[in-house]
């Protein structure tokens, strides 16, 4: 695993072993399987960070296509998600409301951009 923030131009370390000052951790890719009505598709995703936000947790993921980070004109792609482990499971939830979903996108950006200004 390795830190994929680029940002190596600083001393100050992340907990990863690139050096960079990012603040995250390295995390692995996961695969999550999306039912459809008839169908189901698995797909791999790189675990941006887990992050609290009110006593809850969530993950942010980036999906790849064909073992690459899916990108657009925008950036990466970013899907938040309710984060849980069980044992050795992990589960995830759809964030329900329009209110829990704005809280965890401000901590996510204020967690991975500080006070860079974010464009929505």
């Amino acid at each position: 695993m390795s830190c994929e923030c680029k940002d190596h131009g600083n001393e100050k370390q992340c907990g990863s072993e690139c050096g960079c000052n990012c603040g995250g951790e390295d995390f692995p890719s996961i695969f999550i399987t999306f039912e459809g009505d008839e169908t189901e598709e698995e797909v791999e995703c790189d675990v941006v960070g887990i992050f609290e936000v009110k006593n809850k947790e969530y993950i942010a993921l980036t999906p790849k296509v064909e073992g690459e980070t899916a990108v657009d004109e925008e950036g990466p792609e970013l899907m938040l998600f309710r984060y849980e482990e069980k044992g050795d499971e992990i589960e995830l939830s759809d964030i329900e409301s329009d209110e829990e979903y704005d809280a965890v996108v401000d901590e996510f950006n204020n967690l991975f951009f500080g006070d860079e200004d974010i464009q929505e």
